[in-house]
C-alpha cells in the first residue's frame, strides 16, 4: 500500500475511532479538511520553494504546475478507493495518448533533496561551522559541540540537517 494512502487512512481510522454515523461521518471530515491543508502548504511552502530556488540557480524556466483545487476535493477522495491507480502513476501514464517507455514507468521513485551535504561539504562549510562556533562562544551550545557535531555528521554518525540547523541559528543570532 503506498505510504501516503497510508497515512490518510490511519488518520482517518484515528479520527472515527469511537464514534459512529454522523459523528465519524464528520470526523472523517475535519480530518480530511486537515489533510488537504497540510498537503498544499508542504507544496507551496517547501516543494514549490525548492524548485524554483534550484531552477534559478541552474538558470532553468520551471512553470508551477497547476492544481485545481475543485479538482482534486473531486478525485482526491475517490483515488483512496482504488489506491492500483496510484501505483507507478498508472492514472497518470495511461492517460496519455502515446504511452511512455516501460523503463520511465517501471522504475522505483527516486526522490528529491537538495544537495545540502555536497554544499556543506564545499562552499557552505565554513558559514556552517562560523554559526556553531557563534553558539558555542555565546554558551547556547557547549564548547566541544561544534567539532563533535561536524565530526558525526562526517562520519555519518548524524543527519546533515544537525549542523546545518545550528549553523544557521548561529548565523542568525551574530546578525541580531
Amino acid at each position: 500500500m503506498n505510504r501516503c494512502f497510508r497515512r490518510t487512512l490511519e488518520r482517518f481510522q484515528q479520527a472515527a475511532e469511537g464514534k459512529r454515523g454522523e459523528e465519524a461521518l464528520q470526523a472523517i471530515g475535519e480530518a480530511y479538511g486537515e489533510l488537504l491543508a497540510s498537503d498544499r502548504v508542504y507544496l507551496r511552502s517547501q516543494l514549490l520553494r525548492d524548485l524554483d530556488v534550484m531552477s534559478m540557480a541552474h538558470g532553468l524556466e520551471v512553470r508551477v504546475p497547476f492544481v485545481d483545487h475543485v479538482l482534486l476535493d473531486a478525485v482526491w477522495p475517490d483515488l483512496g478507493a482504488h489506491p492500483s491507480l496510484m501505483r507507478n502513476k498508472r492514472l497518470l501514464h495511461e492517460t496519455l495518448a502515446r504511452p511512455l517507455p516501460g523503463a520511465a514507468v517501471d522504475r522505483p521513485k527516486q526522490g528529491f533533496t537538495l544537495p545540502f551535504a555536497q554544499w556543506m561539504a564545499g562552499d557552505l562549510q565554513s558559514f556552517v561551522r562560523s554559526g556553531m562556533a557563534h553558539l558555542a562562544d555565546e554558551g547556547w551550545i557547549a564548547p566541544g559541540a561544534p567539532d563533535a557535531t561536524w565530526a558525526d555528521w562526517q562520519r555519518g554518525a548524524t543527519h546533515w540537517s544537525r549542523p546545518w540547523a545550528l549553523g544557521v541559528f548561529g548565523a542568525f543570532l551574530s546578525q541580531a
